[in-house]
């Protein structure tokens, strides 16, 4: 029984040539399992150039007998068809058989083998052979072809691809002619394609040629091109193409006679073709409204002697800011019109370039146009190239020289580390190296500017290059005026960092449109400078400014702190006899008339010593300054703000204050707080934000201690401290030009422990911390930076009895350090625990590993009360020792008011929060403030009594002076039970001494 695929029908009538390459499957093609063993040809991904195929694999102990059949063609008598294929056997050791059949259905009972076409396939070495079996009809009629596959069993897998059948040839028609490869010449600008075609010898069926055939030739790209020429067998034709072009054509030979036409020949035609040379004379004129024409000269030899060159074939490719206006231009000339921008500025370049069939070739580039209207009045570059990878945002900064020595970047994060001077994210660097270059700013109006000035930033470095920096202005008529002297990057005289620049703007930039000019002139050496933050801004006579005010980051109540102002002279004139006010939440806290004479554009710090009232506890502060200058023109910036917490505290405040109006004045009475004899515990919190950046030791007399165990070189942080012995290190925030910036998460510093110096090396690194108590929670944030990775390293705590010797140490956890994320710890210290201590120990993945925000808790001695503080109308009226309860506050001259008094507790730890205030109404108690101290005391049964008391404070107290009463008499008559005993009693300024 025949395998599956006999049932599918052949197709009649197919068309000759016939092509199936399987990409679609079977196509018209059928298969059939001769000898019925389950084994047939299939469809493989592993046909042809790894493309579907067909595939026999054999069987280990079954011949093959398997047959793949064409579609049925109408085949003629005495006509020859030529059925290929590519074939090949995969399998080494291996040969597998391959015949010829042909019949009038595709079945295997109607094929007969076709004498002589048999093929013995090896293997070789698993490639693809191309193969071909010829077959001449003997009559005409519907035939089809079938390849039988009788391998030897065991011959493993067989493959066939790319299975063809031609149209039949008469056998008397002429074989193929042969050709030679194209060659090219160029006679008056017009390309000759030459090539040598052989007329046949022979016919088709092997037969000598006796007459004269028919060469003919075509080509691919004109189907109208058709050249003959009659010629004797084996006669050379020397064709030649005098209309060629230079690209890659196809050019078909064939001979016929009157038995038919042989096989196409083809040859390419695909000349080596030179590049056209330079555009050159590119002239661009403008009418200044954004209408452009352009013209050049034509381009008529090649950049090089190797190739073939046509003149006619070059066109050219205009551009405007690298974008494509036309291509394939003939004309030498073009006109352009470009849209104005609605506001602001665009720089517009144009570009001409030659093309030919080769190639582009070098492009001229037109100088650079301004379009839009100039930036108006005062100007700041920030902003104006934010875009620093691709180029100036806006395309308004332009340079002139060297391309490629002027650019918008970042900074630098290798030494010296630069960073914007103003903090936009972007600043101009001249790269030293690649030659002299000058950068241009927008076109700018400065005619509304009122003594107009150039500042800017130059970044310097004492051991930099030697190229130098120079400013100037390039006028409206193209004259250029440099400033001042050339400024070398190396000065010595100058500290790495920023140093401002300030230039007075000439006045012939003044008149119509001036563009900044930085000249950067190299001397050939590697490094780059920087300049960040250029402006030109009008500048008053005289005009003072308050740019800033320092405070501390928080204040106790009781303490004195520094206000300090920073005063700028923005005017021309040196400023003089002005003075700063200094409020408080409104209130005035100060007045500083001694004040620094300030030289145009100087700056001058002004301070002003305050102590921090105990009603602001618990609150945050405004802090205001204000400069009094009365020559100043421009009063808007003579101010500033900033705001300052005061802390409040847990300290025991006065309670019971009462206060009563009287004949000598207001009399307070309080009770005294209760004060705790037990040690306090209070919590430390350090973020290092009083440590000096990029210490590498504690501040003296702060307690924690830094341990070097390793004793190896530190990689370093922000490139400070690089290759050098150290424990950790105080780093500042920093934004590198790649990868995260570095945050510290409370603040502006922390402290960081870095990967060591020697790749690979390890670090065993430790910093302990003050004395602290056991108990208690302890907690830190840490974090990691590294160039662009996110890894985790561990940082591990520890602690000890007291000991400061690692040794005595003992691990409490190695807790997480990820890079980029602040992450909280925290756990509680073991109550026999008085030190705990960071370390770092092995290798480090990340660069750094940060700590900040750390919180613990220490015991501290009891408190200590040493007094009390009277204040009236919060204005501090009086201190009185610990053991006074009463205060009175004299008055000479009664107003009918009412006064706001509250105390203060003062601890050796600082002074209290307020006790609740009391009110007192001037307006009422004894209207003879004169008058003499009518106060009585009398004691009996018991009782001490005072009459005539009203509104003086009554104090009594045993005879070993304790108090054990007192008040503010409201009233006449004040009576106290005591025991038996000597008591010292006192109403207002009489003091009596009774027995009871």
């Amino acid at each position: 029984m025949l395998g599956m695929y006999a049932a599918i029908p052949a197709v009649h009538g197919a068309e000759l040539p016939y092509a199936n390459d399987f990409s679609s499957g079977w196509g018209e093609m059928t298969v059939a399992d001769g000898n019925d063993d389950g084994t047939k040809f299939i469809l493989t991904y592993s046909g042809y150039n790894y493309t579907q195929g067909v595939a026999y694999t054999a069987p280990s102990d079954i011949a093959a007998d398997e047959w793949l059949f064409t579609p049925i063609f109408n085949l003629e008598a005495g006509l020859t068809y030529e059925i290929t294929f590519k074939a090949k056997s995969n399998s080494p050791n291996t040969t597998n058989e391959l015949v010829l059949a042909t019949g009038p259905e595709a079945s295997v009972s109607a094929m007969e083998a076709v004498a002589g076409a048999t093929l013995s396939l090896a293997y070789n070495w698993g490639s693809w052979s191309s193969h071909t079996f010829t077959y001449t009809a003997t009559s005409s009629g519907e035939a089809c072809f079938a390849f039988h596959l009788v391998s030897p069993a065991g011959q493993g897998s067989f493959y066939m691809d790319n299975i063809e059948v031609s149209a039949g040839v008469n056998g008397m028609s002429p074989t193929e002619v042969s050709v030679s490869a194209a060659t090219h010449t160029v006679v008056n600008d017009n390309l000759h394609v030459a090539i040598d075609v052989t007329a046949p010898t022979s016919t088709f069926s092997g037969n000598t040629l006796s007459d004269n055939v028919t060469l003919t030739a075509t080509r691919s790209d004109n189907a109208d091109f058709i050249s003959t020429f009659e010629a004797a067998p084996g006669q050379i034709w020397k064709f030649v193409d005098t209309e060629g072009v230079a690209d890659n054509i196809t050019y078909t030979f064939t001979a016929s006679n009157t038995a038919g036409t042989s096989a196409p020949v083809s040859v390419v035609s695909n000349p080596s073709v030179a590049l056209p040379a330079a555009v050159s004379g590119l002239e661009v004129t403008t009418d200044g409204n954004g209408s452009f024409t352009l013209t050049w000269q034509p381009v008529t030899t090649p950049a090089t002697s190797t190739g073939i060159f046509l003149p006619s074939e070059v066109n050219y490719t205009v551009s405007c800011n690298n974008s494509v206006l036309e291509r394939g231009l003939t004309e030498i000339s073009y006109e352009y019109s470009y849209p104005m921008p609605e506001e602001g500025q665009e720089a517009v370049v144009f570009t001409v370039v030659a093309n030919n069939s080769r190639g582009a070739g070098e492009k001229a580039t037109s100088e650079t146009f301004m379009c839009g209207s100039p930036y108006k009045g005062e100007f700041a570059e920030s902003g104006l190239y934010a875009n620093y990878r691709a180029s100036f945002d806006k395309k308004t900064w332009t340079v002139e020289g060297t391309a490629s020595a002027w650019a918008a970047s970042t900074g630098s994060s290798y030494s010296p580390v630069v960073t914007p001077q103003d903090g936009d994210g972007a600043l101009i660097s001249y790269a030293a190296r690649s030659g002299d270059a000058l950068l241009l700013s927008p076109v700018l109006d400065l005619s509304g500017l009122q003594n107009p000035m150039l500042k800017f930033y130059l970044f310097h470095y004492p051991t930099g290059t030697a190229s130098t920096i120079q400013a100037g202005f390039r006028s409206a008529d193209g004259t250029d005026i440099m400033l001042g002297e050339p400024i070398v990057y190396n000065d010595n005289s100058k500290t790495e960092g920023w140093h401002e620049y300030l230039v007075a703007v000439p006045a012939e930039a003044c008149s119509g449109t001036t563009r900044i000019i930085f000249a950067g002139v190299s001397n050939g050496s590697y490094g780059s400078m920087f300049i960040d933050n250029i402006s030109i801004k009008s500048y008053l006579a005289d005009n003072l400014a308050v740019t800033g005010i320092s405070v501390p980051k928080s204040v106790a109540i009781g303490e004195s702190f520094d206000i300090t102002a920073t005063v700028q002279n923005k005017g021309v004139n040196a400023a003089k006899d002005y003075s700063l006010e200094f409020e408080i939440d409104g209130e005035r806290a100060g007045v500083v008339t001694d004040t620094p004479e300030i030289e145009a554009q100087g700056t001058a710090t002004v301070s002003l010593t305050v102590t921090a009232h105990p009603r602001y506890g618990g609150n945050t502060v405004n802090i205001s300054v204000k400069a009094v200058y009365p020559e100043d023109l421009d009063m808007a910036d003579n101010s500033a703000e900033a705001e300052l917490p005061i802390e409040a505290n847990e300290h025991p405040v006065a309670t019971d204050l009462k206060g009563v109006a009287g004949k000598e004045g207001v009399t307070l009475t309080w009770s005294a707080p209760e004060v705790s004899t037990e040690p306090t515990v209070k919590t430390v919190f350090e973020s290092f934000e009083d440590w000096t950046a990029y210490s590498t030791s504690a501040p003296e007399g702060s307690g924690w201690i830094f341990l070097d165990v390793d004793n190896s070189g530190q990689y370093g942080f922000n490139g400070h401290n690089g290759n050098t012995k150290f424990t950790a290190i105080v780093g500042e925030a920093y934004t590198p030009s790649y990868g995260n910036a570095f945050a510290p998460c409370d603040g502006t510093k922390a402290l960081v422990f870095t990967k060591p110096y020697s790749y690979g090396g390890s670090n065993d690194n430790w910093v302990i911390l003050p004395e602290l108590k056991g108990g208690t929670t302890f907690s830190f944030r840490v974090s990691a930076t590294h160039s662009w990775n996110t890894i985790t390293d561990k940082i591990e705590v520890y602690y000890s009895m007291g000991s400061t010797d690692p040794e005595e140490f003992l691990r409490v956890a190695r807790f997480d350090a990820t890079t980029w994320t602040w992450t909280e710890h925290s756990f509680t210290v073991p109550a026999a625990a008085r030190r705990v201590a960071f370390r770092t120990n092995g290798k480090m993945e990340n660069d750094a590993i940060a700590v900040d925000a750390v919180s613990y808790c220490v015991e501290d001695s009891p408190l200590s009360l040493q007094g009390y503080n009277v204040y009236r109308n919060h204005e501090k009226t009086a201190s009185v020792d610990a053991a006074t309860t009463t205060y009175l506050d004299a008055i000479s001259n009664r107003a009918a008011e009412t006064r706001n008094y509250y105390v203060t507790a003062v601890y050796d730890k600082g002074e209290s929060m307020p006790s609740p205030s009391v009110d007192v109404d001037m307006s009422t108690g004894i209207d003879n403030v004169a008058g003499h101290n009518s106060a009585s005391v009398a004691a009996a049964d018991g009782i001490i009594t005072v009459t005539g008391a009203e509104g003086m404070a009554v104090v009594i107290a045993d005879a070993a002076g304790r108090t054990i009463f007192t008040t503010a008499a409201a009233d006449d008559a004040v009576s106290v039970k005591a025991a038996s005993g000597i008591y010292i009693v006192k109403a207002g300024t009489k003091t009596v001494k009774v027995a009871l």
